[in-house]
């Protein structure tokens, strides 16, 4: 039968539904730590406004049934040469011309919007090994042209953290780090702190390895910090954030976790950064335990948090296995040019 793409409607919720299903399902079938989302966590993320980007959204139906999705992501405000891009195909429909149908659609409306690299993101099992050869995205990958930027690895920390353990790594950190003081706080951003803040969650693609491909500072200003806390809020999700201040009082570092009431309670980490001036002082790990207690605090039954890093990245890998982290996935960023 003839493969369809079209453009989702977002305002149907049956159009979204469907979406979700299939995006879940073809997800599932590849990897079981695979980043899930809620249904009514979909809706509000496909709802969303915002400034800093559009988004372009496309299903792929044979008859009735939506058997694919995809999904490009346009920036406008800094790295506005690229699109990340997304597919997922369901299990039935797989070798059938469906994902690269999708694929083209998305890499079409990206070319017109002058874009000329695609950047997509790859998980599979940990046990699967690291070149994903096992993995069907990564065949599907190769075959269409994309290239390894650099490979994550996936870490799950089970929760809750024992207390002691968390103590002690505070106390290890505390002597590192005398005259910077820490403030957490949970869900929006105080106002005062949104130029530092934005200029630090702009620079985490940047300052962590990059592989590759090498993306710009990104735009954090008010606007988009507050679009994405509108958006976390219509999810029913909730961001738990500690900031490190130096003693004369700039923001320098920062760590965020996000909890997701209606995903199961899991735990994501989001950005974690130091400024490079300031390293060296246990900021990292005194961000990331107060983080996780002020988490587990507030959602003591969250199954566990998960997290990823670039190979490369020796000094927070050791802050995460310090904490009880354990591998689960590789993840792999890709590019191609357009």
């Amino acid at each position: 039968m003839t493969c369809l793409i079209e453009e989702l409607d977002v305002s149907s919720d049956a159009a979204i539904e469907a979406f979700h299903t299939a995006r879940n399902r073809a997800e599932e079938q590849d990897f079981a730590f695979h980043t899930s989302y809620s249904l009514p966590e979909t809706i509000a993320m496909l709802r969303s406004s915002q400034h800093a980007a559009r988004r372009v959204l496309r299903q792929a139906r044979i008859g009735d049934a939506v058997v694919g999705v995809g999904a490009a992501m346009l920036p406008l405000l800094d790295n506005t040469a690229t699109a990340d891009v997304g597919i997922a195909v369901v299990p039935e429909a797989r070798r059938q011309g469906v994902g690269r149908a999708l694929l083209e659609s998305l890499l079409s409306e990206s070319r017109a919007a002058d874009r000329t690299r695609a950047i997509a993101w790859l998980q599979w099992p940990y046990d699967g090994g690291r070149d994903g050869s096992t993995s069907p995205g990564m065949q599907f990958a190769a075959a269409t042209g994309f290239h390894v930027s650099q490979l994550e690895v996936q870490r799950v920390l089970d929760l809750p953290v024992p207390i002691d353990v968390l103590d002690t790594l505070t106390a290890q950190a505390a002597t590192h780090h005398a005259g910077y003081t820490f403030r957490t706080w949970t869900g929006a951003a105080p106002q005062e702190i949104l130029p530092g803040y934005g200029r630090l969650i702009g620079a985490v693609e940047t300052e962590a390895p990059t592989g590759e491909h090498v993306p710009e500072v990104e735009v954090w200003d008010e606007q988009r910090i507050r679009e994405q806390e509108a958006e976390l809020e219509q999810q029913g999700r909730t961001r738990i954030t500690t900031l490190a201040v130096a003693p004369d009082g700039e923001p320098v570092g920062y760590t965020d976790l996000v909890h997701a009431a209606t995903d199961g309670g899991r735990v994501y980490q989001w950005g974690t950064l130091v400024d490079r001036d300031h390293r060296g002082h246990r900021l990292g790990t005194a961000l990331k335990v107060r983080t996780a207690r002020a988490m587990q605090e507030a959602f003591p039954d969250a199954p566990y948090v998960r997290t990823w890093n670039a190979e490369s990245n020796a000094p927070m890998i050791a802050v995460n296995d310090a904490m009880g982290f354990r591998p689960v996935g590789w993840a792999a960023e890709l590019y191609r040019d357009l």
